[in-house]
């Protein structure tokens, strides 16, 4: 069975890929590290390398999404963001895992915690 986190970040990334680039778009006007991608795909490859070579590149892509989510709190940006840091997720919720809180609650915590968290200045 998959976990409630995966589950959440593969419908995310389907419906990231297949929906509108409008949003998207636009913020590549106004991003220099957004402007380098030809789409929603590109960014979440470029997420997902783990080169070291790549961190600085990585780290600006991740400011720009922080700052359009904070910018206009379009759906895309918290599907990018959630989608991008679906890994630190799972690694945080097993560590809150041994607890008594069930997976389920636990998920919805991560959540609504990461995307409070992304919102705060």
């Amino acid at each position: 069975m998959k976990s409630g986190l995966r589950m959440t970040r593969d419908q995310l990334r389907r419906e990231l890929l297949a929906g509108s680039n409008a949003h998207f778009e636009e913020a590549r006007t106004r991003r220099p590290a957004l402007a380098a991608f030809a789409g929603v795909r590109d960014v979440l490859e470029a997420l997902q390398c783990s080169d070291p070579k790549t961190f600085a590149v990585r780290d600006a892509i991740v400011r720009d999404l922080v700052l359009e989510y904070r910018r206009q709190h379009a759906p895309l940006w918290s599907k990018l963001l959630l989608v991008a840091f679906y890994p630190a997720m799972v690694n945080l919720r097993a560590r809150l895992a041994l607890g008594v809180v069930t997976f389920d609650e636990i998920d919805q915590v991560i959540l609504t915690g990461f995307l409070n968290a992304v919102d705060t200045q």
